[in-house]
């Protein structure tokens, strides 16, 4: 039974990764807009493709702990 709020919590955890890879992969401009209004300096502030290579590896990621989890 004390299992179950740890999994319920990650895969919660495991969704919210997911939402924030897929918008970092269809909606990078939205993302760049996001953090130039909230005041992060530009040195900060990733491209387009360095924002969609990194939501891929966190598909990646998410799917690896997903099928370690399955298993």
């Amino acid at each position: 039974m004390a299992e179950e709020p740890s999994l319920l919590l990650l895969f919660l955890s495991l969704s919210l990764l997911t939402w924030v890879a897929i918008s970092c992969i269809f909606f990078p401009d939205r993302k760049i807009e996001q953090a130039r209004e909230t005041g992060v300096p530009e040195f900060f502030i990733f491209s387009k493709f360095y924002l969609r290579l990194m939501g891929i590896g966190l598909l990646v990621f998410d799917a690896l702990i997903l099928a370690t989890l399955l298993l």
